[in-house]
């Protein structure tokens, strides 16, 4: 299947929610009604840009919305069920071991990066760092021992994907998990040790991923942002607003500079043609603010808060991981990353003391 289609799993979660329906396990929370709002006003916009361009491709990303509500909505129905949370948990981690056994024997490669059983790096990388994410969440939500090779596993198949925005999650994972645990007593030099093998590894593999893409022209290829910045570095063109135009041309926001009354009012989510790069914007947090206006935005912002304001400190590196890997492609279509904040509302993760986060 083509990347950003409709995915076995994706029917899974579709089946998975009618069948909860069916059996009335479906209940709406006062903490989604933001989100309703949100989606509400956002298929309003895309509607009223498909009467005026005649383009349905509006309607389809209007039904990627609705997809992340039954994906919220069946998520909160078993975010406090530690027997589903077990279920769950041993099929991500079984997801895991399959994308490192289908490395050894040859899965999908994309020039020199790898994409597993995936059409594209990025989105094979991001699923691997989100499933993660949430095999560290429920691990903590269950109160049982997360072995360190499920750290490795993850790491080391993001290596593999050489995505500069997955690195970037991982590292800053990898960072807040350094930070919360030089505040805590227990084992905190295990935790200490983890983070920093994650950054060491993640830095190493920089220095050296690209020799065998060298060859072949670099604009096909997605180079490591470590040796975009050292080619800079050596021909002394390095600058904070040389960073800041490559990633707005990176990630396509090029369009927010040139329409920038549109984060006003919503330019709506489709008819990429409309702009001179043709594609998406691949930054969620500043796609869905120009797609859909401030006011919807701040909505949508604001059921982020209402579910991680009262989280653990155990829960920090998933969370802020995930809104700085959002500033870097466009998830806002994936299941897991709804899950990851809609766990971070349950019970489970807000009654832990904030130090047990070190007692494993």
């Amino acid at each position: 299947m083509d990347s950003g289609s409709l995915q076995l799993g994706d029917i899974c979660f579709i089946v998975a929610f009618f069948l909860s329906v069916i059996k009335s396990r479906i209940t709406l929370s006062k903490i989604d009604y933001k989100l309703f709002a949100f989606v509400f006003l956002a298929i309003l916009i895309n509607i009223f840009y498909c009467l005026i361009y005649s383009d349905y491709s509006f309607l389809i990303y209007s039904s990627y919305l609705v997809f992340s509500v039954i994906i919220v909505l069946l998520t909160r129905s078993f975010y406090e069920n530690k027997t589903i949370l077990n279920y769950v948990l041993f099929s991500l981690k079984a997801a895991q071991l399959t994308q490192v056994a289908v490395s050894f024997v040859g899965g999908r490669y994309l020039f020199s990066r790898y994409t597993g059983t995936f059409n594209d790096p990025n989105q094979f990388g991001y699923y691997i760092l989100t499933s993660f994410f949430l095999i560290y969440m429920i691990h903590h939500m269950l109160d049982t021992k997360m072995r360190i090779y499920w750290y490795v596993i993850p790491t080391y198949l993001v290596l593999l994907s050489q995505s500069s925005g997955m690195l970037l999650g991982l590292s800053v994972f990898a960072v807040v998990l350094l930070w919360n645990a030089t505040k805590n007593i227990k084992n905190k030099w295990k935790w200490v040790l983890i983070a920093v093998l994650i950054i060491v590894v993640i830095f190493a593999f920089l220095l050296n991923i690209g020799d065998s893409t060298m060859s072949i022209d670099e604009s096909a290829i997605q180079v490591s942002a470590l040796r975009r910045i050292l080619k800079r570095m050596s021909t002394g063109n390095i600058s904070l607003k040389g960073l800041v135009d490559n990633y707005i041309k990176d990630r396509s926001i090029t369009r927010v500079i040139e329409n920038p009354f549109a984060l006003f009012y919503g330019a709506g989510e489709g008819r990429w043609e409309r702009y001179a790069q043709g594609n998406e914007i691949h930054a969620t947090m500043i796609a869905l603010c120009f797609y859909y206006g401030i006011i919807p935005f701040i909505m949508w912002i604001g059921w982020i808060r209402d579910n991680v304001i009262r989280i653990s400190n155990v829960y920090y590196c998933v969370v802020i991981a995930s809104i700085v890997e959002a500033c870097t492609l466009a998830n806002h279509r994936q299941p897991f990353f709804w899950m990851i904040f809609v766990l971070s509302a349950s019970l489970l993760c807000k009654k832990r003391v904030e130090n047990s986060f070190c007692k494993k």
